[in-house]
């Protein structure tokens, strides 16, 4: 529900057809009927905005000066709406209370928006080879191809492996159908090894060198038996045919395997455990054991689907997704700011602006300021 929605709701400014997506919002859960409720209370007591004085600033000056002004009203009103839009993609925000306890707005806003990132990557081919896949650029060669935002590989290759690497960088996403028809959806910094074709009968071997990537493997009955191996620097994970998404970027001092469906065997050194639906792995660096919790795997796999999924997250946690995606810096003033937990899911596809605004809006005493490529938390 986009959020300017409920604020036209509740000026009885609604249309037709966004009176009919309302109501459908309204009628679809208990929990939307009372968050609109909790909002219009709110309304009632706030029309005249004053949470903008408590941020030391004027928030469209004219819409509380402008009451003889004409049509002038109607206007700010429609400024408002835009500027209170930006709360349009959140889904859900439950940090410190299922509701939002106020409307925050940053105390400075940035001049540059930062974009959330797209579809790119780099493909080094066996002989070394490199070649840049962009977002509308296609790309041919022997048993593969590429229209920019994904790797297609061909099944009819014969002859010995020849591995390729495929490099996402920060601000990024990309697609691959290995040649065994295996999915593989890369998130922003990741590299991933593979082999351009497959070998009817011998294990199937795949190598995340650093990053995310979700897996949707293409079962071991159509490949003669094969199984498929998922290696990264101190896990290896055997599959029959399942989907999982692993989480092993570099700086992070564990490496996390969820499972959505199917089964896997996750080993460390001379440990093994199998992993069931709805469960997940962590394993420690240097460490011979693995730990195994009950998750929400809609929140691990988020991001394929183009969404933010944070469930009690650090604020330090969250700022290194966003950097990653957004391939900006991050600098907390306040460090004790990283240890705040928050959770919620939020669009990848809106500026880094939206996102703080959003973050903002549960923490009255959270500000941030982007200078040029730089958030700066205060």
């Amino acid at each position: 529900m986009e959020f300017e929605l409920i604020i036209r709701k509740l000026e009885n400014a609604l249309t037709e057809e966004e009176k009919e997506i309302f109501d459908q919002w309204y009628a679809a859960s208990p929990k939307n009927r009372a968050y609109f409720e909790k909002r219009k209370e709110y309304h009632l007591r706030h029309t005249r905005m004053p949470f903008a004085e408590k941020k030391g600033e004027v928030l469209e000056q004219d819409v509380r000066t402008s009451g003889s002004q004409g049509n002038k009203p109607q206007q700010n009103r429609q400024k408002l709406y835009r500027w209170l839009g930006v709360a349009a993609s959140i889904v859900l925000l439950v940090s410190l209370g299922a509701y939002f306890s106020d409307y925050i707005i940053p105390a400075n806003r940035a001049e540059v928006t930062i974009e959330p990132g797209s579809s790119k990557a780099v493909l080094t081919l066996g002989d070394g080879t490199q070649v840049v896949l962009d977002k509308g650029e296609t790309y041919t060669s022997d048993n593969l191809s590429s229209d920019g935002e994904s790797l297609i590989y061909g099944t009819g290759k014969e002859g010995a492996e020849t591995y390729n690497e495929l490099t996402v960088p920060r601000g990024g996403e990309f697609f691959v159908l290995l040649a065994d028809s295996t999915r593989v959806w890369l998130n922003s910094e990741t590299k991933i090894k593979y082999p351009d074709t497959f070998i009817d009968g011998q294990p199937r071997v795949v190598e995340l060198l650093y990053g995310e990537a979700f897996f949707e493997v293409s079962p071991a009955a159509k490949h003669g038996g094969s199984t498929f191996k998922v290696a990264t620097r101190n896990q290896e994970i055997e599959v029959l045919g399942t989907q999982f998404n692993i989480s092993a970027y570099r700086g992070d001092k564990t490496v996390t395997s969820t499972l959505i469906e199917g089964k896997v065997m996750v080993s460390n050194g001379g440990t093994s455990k199998q992993l069931k639906p709805g469960e997940q792995s962590v394993v420690g660096e240097g460490s011979a054991g693995i730990t195994i919790t009950a998750v929400d795997v809609y929140n691990a796999a988020a991001w394929k689907e183009g969404l933010f999924g944070f469930e009690n997250k650090s604020l330090k946690e969250v700022m290194e997704v966003l950097a990653r995606w957004y391939d900006i810096e991050v600098e907390f003033r306040n460090k004790t700011l990283g240890s705040r937990r928050l959770g919620g899911m939020l669009s990848r596809r809106q500026s880094i602006q939206n996102i703080l605004t959003a973050l903002s809006a549960t923490n009255e005493d959270l500000n941030f300021r982007v200078e040029g490529k730089k958030v700066i938390v205060e």
